[in-house]
């Protein structure tokens, strides 16, 4: 069974994950009823709770019911992309827009330069953790801290 902080860090990371998802999704939604010149009302805080709630939970259990199977840097990597995600959407979605339109760039939909902003905190935060392997905020080697 797997340590309190292993299975809170992966639901962390299942929740930010999930709420970026939502939101991705969201921005999915707008663009088509913009598109499709719908007029719409949505009030989505309660369904984006439960979302979010939900995806802390699947990680959380996931991860303590495979705990035993993991390599011993998943817990390390969970935590550099938890944080990765966190600057990374606290800093992409004020930098792309203005970048976007500084370039001319006219994605034509409402709010698309957040929805970029928020796939490439996805697309950045994994990929440069478990896809190149680098660690910006533990470094490259972290004193062992298990129990």
């Amino acid at each position: 069974m797997a340590p309190l902080r292993v299975k809170v860090v992966a639901g962390l990371q299942w929740a930010i994950t999930g709420g970026y998802v939502f939101l991705l999704g969201f921005l999915l939604a707008v663009w088509y009823f913009h598109l499709t010149r719908t007029a719409i009302s949505l009030d989505l805080s309660v369904p984006f709770a439960v979302f979010v709630a939900s995806a802390f939970a699947v990680g959380y259990l996931r991860v303590g019911a495979r705990a035993s199977t993991a390599s011993p840097d998943a817990h390390d990597q969970r935590i550099e992309v938890v944080l990765t995600m966190l600057v990374l959407g606290f800093v992409l979605p004020f930098g792309v827009p203005g970048a976007l339109d500084l370039l001319g760039v006219e994605l034509g939909v409402p709010l698309a330069g957040f929805g970029v902003a928020y796939a490439l905190t996805l697309a950045l935060s994994y990929g440069l953790v478990y896809g190149l392997g680098l660690r910006f905020f533990l470094g490259p080697t972290r004193p062992d801290l298990r129990e």
